[in-house]
């Protein structure tokens, strides 16, 4: 019985220092995570839908959230069908968390992971933007600064740096 009390009481403070340990390194892990268009650049005629996926690549990040925010030039795109902004059911990330919101020349969505499933790896699909060209230009799709990803054990935005813009080149 003493050799036990003995074990334990050697054991158990050395498990918690190294689960302190593996906190702390998670906790200061780097925003690791980017996001981009896919495909970028595209063609698409006048009239007819094109589809754009926002995907992710989580680096050592595990994703749990996306706040995501487009701009677009709203006069080269119809009114009807209206553009939207959508999760993707198969994606990482095929919760939404807040609402839909596509007014002007912006879209919105904050998309989120199943209970206990974050998202990790690369060209992660995310959300889709469908949009219907309504006159010859060149689209470019922003991600704004107001676009944010969460993840597990960080505290702020894991986003690592501001993804580049979309280019729809529209033919007639």
């Amino acid at each position: 019985m003493l050799v036990l009390l003995i074990i334990v009481a050697i054991t158990l403070p050395l498990a918690v220092y190294l689960v302190q340990q593996q906190q702390t390194l998670q906790s200061q892990a780097a925003p690791a995570t980017t996001l981009a268009f896919s495909p970028s650049p595209t063609q698409a005629s006048a009239g007819t839908p094109v589809t754009i996926e926002i995907r992710m690549n989580t680096g050592t990040n595990q994703v749990t959230a996306a706040e995501l925010f487009v701009t677009f030039d709203p006069s080269l795109f119809q009114t009807s069908p209206a553009p939207r902004i959508e999760a993707i059911a198969a994606g990482a990330l095929p919760v939404v968390l807040v609402a839909v919101n596509v007014s002007g020349g912006t879209a919105s969505i904050t998309v989120g992971a199943n209970p206990g499933t974050p998202a990790t790896g690369t060209n992660v699909p995310v959300a889709r933007l469908i949009l219907t060209p309504a006159r010859n230009g060149t689209a470019t799709l922003t991600l704004t600064q107001q676009t944010k990803i969460a993840g597990i054990t960080e505290g702020s935005n894991v986003l690592a740096s501001q993804p580049p813009p979309g280019t729809i080149n529209i033919i007639g």
